[in-house]
């Protein structure tokens, strides 16, 4: 009952430590225009479904060579995420993946490993 009730206490400060602060950047990819994309978490919260541990929405920003912003979100993207259980899985735009942390990944899905990290991280990320 103890560690349930650490977990519950870790899980709920990480949701307001994401509601409460900057959006945290969990990815950043670079492309050969030099357009640069960052994803970041802007939400978390804790849910109370088997299949999934972590209900949150990601923004993008798109910058162009300069750095000048040319395209940003907000916030619009909403994702599960399940951290319990090996692998994992990010469940976003329709679509379930597994993610395996400790394996490679390619180019394309390196953002999914990037965002079941910086929402699984032990401790939390703030």
């Amino acid at each position: 009952m103890r560690n349930l009730s650490k977990c519950m206490l870790a899980i709920s400060l990480f949701g307001a430590s994401v509601a409460n602060a900057e959006p945290i950047t969990f990815h950043t990819q670079t492309f050969s225009d030099q357009t640069t994309v960052t994803m970041a978490l802007t939400s978390s919260s804790a849910l109370l479904q088997q299949e999934y541990d972590f209900g949150v929405t990601i923004k993008l920003i798109e910058t162009d060579a300069t750095g000048s912003v040319t395209f940003q979100d907000n916030g619009l993207h909403k994702a599960l995420v399940q951290c319990h259980a090996v692998p994992g899985k990010i469940f976003v735009g329709g679509k379930e993946y597994l993610v395996a942390p400790d394996q490679a990944t390619s180019a394309q899905d390196i953002w999914k490993t990037n965002l079941w990290r910086a929402v699984c991280a032990t401790p939390p990320i703030s």
